[in-house]
């Protein structure tokens, strides 16, 4: 790009350092999420998600501030992060456990990427998608 801004897709996420961002926009729209940071040096950061299949945002507050950032490729879900994702389901049939095991199937070959946004304080996010986005100033 030549405006200045820097674009990382399905790259080496975890060497962008978002640790004690500021969470300062959420923009969900059906399949597309768009996160904005600002970093503790004062970078504008832009993180796009793209097909999402899963989406959980819990304890929205003013003034989210990250502790960590991380996308997971190759893994399947753990029961911790499942429960998450799933914790207004409360029904174990064979549908919903066949869906989980051809989620997971995705995840490990690698067509789908899990992202999960651990706060210091606020907002805890957790998404699947197909493509994930960077783009900083």
């Amino acid at each position: 790009m030549n405006d200045g801004s820097h674009m990382k897709e399905n790259e080496d996420f975890n060497e962008l350092i978002l640790h004690d961002a500021k969470l300062t926009n959420i923009d969900f729209n059906e399949s597309l999420l768009t996160l904005s940071f600002k970093t503790v040096d004062g970078k504008r950061v832009k993180c796009t998600l793209v097909d999402i299949e899963q989406f959980v945002c819990d304890n929205l507050r003013s003034g989210n501030i990250i502790l960590d950032f991380s996308v997971s490729k190759g893994q399947p879900l753990s029961k911790i992060q499942q429960e998450k994702l799933f914790k207004n389901i409360f029904v174990s049939s064979e549908k919903f456990d066949n869906y989980i095991s051809a989620l997971n199937t995705k995840l490990i070959e690698g067509d789908l990427l899990l992202a999960e946004l651990s706060p210091s304080y606020g907002c805890e996010i957790l998404a699947i998608c197909k493509i994930l986005r960077f783009e900083s100033e």
